[in-house]
């Protein structure tokens, strides 16, 4: 198990202002993901493939977070099992979604009510260069 952190998710009220601190700030491009109207991917820096976690703006209109939580993901090789042991451990884990072909992810929160996600990448998937 990789347990790393490989993703994260920053909710935007204004999504082309907070696109464009994050390139001013630190020089992240930003690409429209297949599929999302306003869901703007990032390598954080690096490049597709790098140690650079992924991660990504989006609009409040488009998901149920609310403004003021980054959301980080910790990969895992198996997504029930480890939404399990959170849940068995003193959090909370929702069930597992799919984003067809790529992953599939839970939000959680850990024992003091943080919130972070769990995400298991489709082993056939390859992200776009």
């Amino acid at each position: 198990m990789s347990s790393t952190i490989v993703h994260f998710d920053i909710p935007a009220a204004k999504t082309e202002r907070a696109l464009g601190f994050y390139r001013k700030c630190f020089g992240w491009k930003f690409g429209q993901f297949d599929g999302e109207d306003d869901y703007h991917l990032s390598y954080a820096g690096g490049e597709p493939g790098s140690l650079a976690p992924s991660g990504a703006i989006y609009g409040l209109d488009a998901h149920t977070e609310s403004p003021g939580v980054i959301v980080l993901y910790v990969e895992v090789d198996d997504i029930a099992a480890a939404a399990e042991r959170v849940r068995e451990n003193g959090g909370t884990a929702k069930e597992p979604e799919e984003v067809p072909g790529t992953i599939s992810y839970a939000h959680c929160t850990d024992s003091e009510g943080n919130v972070f996600g769990l995400l298991q990448r489709n082993p056939d998937y390859r992200p776009p260069e």
